[in-house]
């Protein structure tokens, strides 16, 4: 008997040592009660050795506080071995945080009597799928959030609310279908589900709340309901993916930033019944047009702003506003017409509208911020209306109806050298940012020099300061690449008083006291040019940059025939006269001041001799030579071509007399407008083999100058 027992006993313990896995499942770690207290709910729950935490029983869970809460954690929340949750029939909420951060959550069963998923129950753990019950109404705020594993989501179609942020963080979430009896997606819903593509938000939802998509940034497509009202701040913004994104005709509301940063989202129509637009709402879009509905009284602050591809917009007769920035970075919108009704236009409103060329102000506008029109590369022409009591142009310059405060220079304009009016005490802010002129000379009387007044002035050479400024402000000269001459009327005590290195974006080298005042213009030089004249501009323009001087004395004689010899100095002085070595074949170069000039025109291809050996040095040039030297010198020397396209010569009475030889240049040459012919009292001329006089020459130059400088900024901006 007692070797039977000893027999028994060492078969049992054979036995377990095969199997102690299945008493290691079955072993209890910990268990207790969970239920709602206070409404009869009976809820026990048990977690087993190997993972699984089971809850039996009916009636609510209890609600829990997440570790950086104050209150009590679910008490099984210190184990961190649970991998599986089995929640068992007659159950019908999981409560507040009941597993939140149980990163090892594998799989959880539902019953089908849960109706609420309770605030962050399963945020943060690791689960990569979940089947939802039918009957369950309610997912609570943050009820999923940061299940960064989570693939897909089916939200049965007895779902009433949605809380907010319930999938906030699901990085990994690539679909989810949301049932038909929701009318609300609430805040931060599905903010950061970065791997979702796309979304059909079903018939009744009337609200998007803030950032419901925010960074969805593999959203592609989002389909919105026709019932929906209004799309909350931020609710698509910056999902960079999202190609197609209709708005529904009965959107009433759209908040800031709402599709900003959307660079796919190509088309914007915004619905008739449109009141509320949000700040930047469109920013930094794909959109090539915009059309403002008429229920729009005010154009907001950023709305379009740094939508590069944005070519057309169409504001209503009604808006009497337009905000700052509205249109900033908008570098292709070529045209705008600002209604009559507009009082105000904000700062920067249209900075860096590069490719606008006029803009007009009407006569109600009593407001316009600093830098409005900044930076606006082809900016040529401000006008302002009659009867604006508020706004003048001077001399193309958009200054105040007084003079006293210049407000923009206009950065297509043509010219080397700008004296700002003794009148102009205030200038605003990139005032001259981004301008085309290489001399600038600031009046008596003005105080303060402010924020980026000259920044990104590729051609500036020189400024001149008065000693009644005291106070320069931050990058000033910042991205001036020639600025070489900062001259300066007070004494070195002075000059470092208001001068501060790093904040006005120059050095100590650009020191330059006691600096007497320049020459004001070409005016005060010349005796015989006239600054009321047509031509004044080119003079100026020549005189100034150094391509053109006189004739002798104070004269630069105007009205004189200028010789072949001439302009080839002048196309040489334009390339900073380069040294040059060899010979031309050509026997009649007498003089030494133009030799260096034709040897460099000749051995470039930018002229030929009227012979083998002769170049004629002082033949009057005729208009068909200066077309030919000019694009030519383009080409081959510059690495310019096509820079304009060609002119119908056949519109002009004596086009067909253009030598064969010069058809071309010529037709090229009338595109750009550097030849613009002849007026009579009975039609426009070309006279391609007539002279060319000095003033007509130095206006050509200049608008040569103009053609291949928005030749650049096409390049630049396309």
């Amino acid at each position: 008997m007692r070797k039977k027992l000893l027999s028994i006993l060492l078969v049992l313990s054979l036995m377990l040592a095969l199997v102690p896995a299945a008493f290691a499942a079955d072993e209890v770690w910990s268990s207790g009660t969970c239920g709602k207290e206070g409404d009869g709910s009976n809820i026990t729950w048990t977690l087993y050795k190997s993972g699984l935490l089971t809850f039996t029983g009916t009636g609510a869970m209890r609600n829990y506080k997440s570790p950086v809460e104050d209150g009590t954690p679910s008490p099984w929340a210190e184990h961190s071995g649970i991998r599986r949750i089995e929640i068992g029939e007659g159950i019908t909420s999981v409560g507040n945080n009941a597993f939140h951060a149980s990163e090892g959550i594998e799989s959880v069963t539902l019953p089908s009597t849960l109706r609420s998923i309770g605030k962050s129950a399963f945020s943060a753990n690791g689960i990569s799928e979940i089947i939802l019950p039918d009957g369950l109404e309610t997912v609570g705020k943050g009820a999923f959030g940061y299940c960064r594993s989570l693939k897909q989501i089916v939200l049965p179609e007895s779902v009433k609310t949605l809380g907010y942020g319930a999938f906030v963080w699901c990085t990994a979430l690539e679909s989810v279908t949301l049932p038909s009896g929701l009318t609300k997606i609430d805040g931060y819903t599905f903010e950061h589900c970065e791997s979702l593509r796309s979304i059909t938000i079903p018939e009744g939802v009337k609200t998007i709340g803030p950032s419901a998509f925010y960074w969805c940034k593999a959203l592609e497509e989002a389909v919105l309901p026709s019932t929906l009202k209004k799309i909350g701040d931020s609710a698509f913004c910056r999902c960079g993916s999202l190609a197609k994104c209709p708005i529904p005709s009965g959107v009433t509301s759209i908040g800031d930033t709402a599709f900003s940063d959307c660079s796919s989202l190509t088309e914007a129509a915004l619905p008739a019944k449109l009141k509320t637009l949000g700040l930047s709402a469109f920013s930094g879009c794909g959109i090539t047009s915009i059309a403002f509905p008429d229920g729009i009284s005010d154009i907001p602050a950023g709305v379009t702003m740094n939508c590069t591809s944005l070519e057309r917009v169409t504001i209503p007769d009604g808006v009497t506003a337009i905000g700052d920035a509205a249109f900033s970075g908008c570098v292709h919108l070529r045209e705008v017409t600002i209604p009559e009704r507009v009082t105000t236009i904000g700062a920067c409103a249209f900075f860096d509208c590069n490719s606008l060329t006029c803009v007009r102000i009407p006569a109600a506008v009593a407001e316009i911020g600093e830098g409005a029109f900044a930076g606006c590369a082809r900016l040529r022409t401000v006008e302002v209306a009659d009867g604006n009591a508020a706004f003048s142009v001077v001399g193309g310059v958009l200054m105040s109806a007084d003079h006293t405060r210049l407000l923009a220079y206009p950065n297509g304009r043509a010219g080397v050298d700008y004296v700002v009016p003794a009148s102009v005490t205030a200038m605003d802010a990139h005032a001259f940012q981004g301008c085309r002129l290489a001399s600038i000379t600031l009046p008596d009387g003005l105080k303060v020099i402010p924020e980026e007044a000259f920044a990104d002035s590729a051609h500036l050479v020189r400024v001149w300061i008065p000693l009644s400024v005291k106070e320069i402000d931050t990058d000033v000269f910042q991205k001036c690449p020639e600025l070489k001459y900062v001259l300066y009327e007070g004494t070195e005590d002075d000059w470092v008083y208001i001068f501060k290195p790093g904040i006005t974006g120059l050095d100590s080298d650009y020191l330059y006291v006691e600096a007497p005042r320049p020459d004001d213009s070409a005016a005060d030089v010349f005796c015989d040019v006239d600054p009321t004249s047509w031509s004044y501009d080119g003079i100026e323009f020549c005189y100034m940059s150094g391509l053109m001087s006189g004739v002798g004395g104070a004269y630069f004689s105007p009205t004189t025939t200028t010789t072949r010899a001439q302009v080839v100095q002048i196309l040489y002085n334009f390339v900073g006269e380069p040294e040059v070595t060899g010979e031309t074949p050509f026997t009649d170069l007498t003089q030494d001041w133009y030799k260096n000039a034709v040897l460099w025109a000749y051995q470039n291809g930018v002229v030929a001799g009227t012979s083998a050996t002769t170049f004629e040095p002082e033949k009057p040039v005729t208009r068909e030579q200066i077309a030919v030297m000019f694009m030519e010198f383009a080409a081959k020397v510059l690495g310019m071509h096509n820079i304009g396209e060609a002119a119908d010569l056949s519109a002009f009475p004596d086009g067909d007399q253009v030598s064969s030889w010069a058809r071309e240049a010529m037709a090229d040459a009338v595109a750009l407008g550097l030849i613009s012919g002849v007026k009579t009292k009975d039609d426009t001329f070309l006279r391609p083999q007539g002279g060319a006089t000095r003033e007509q020459v130095a206006t050509i130059l200049m608008e040569f100058y103009t053609s291949i400088d928005n030749a650049l900024i096409d390049v630049t901006t396309s």
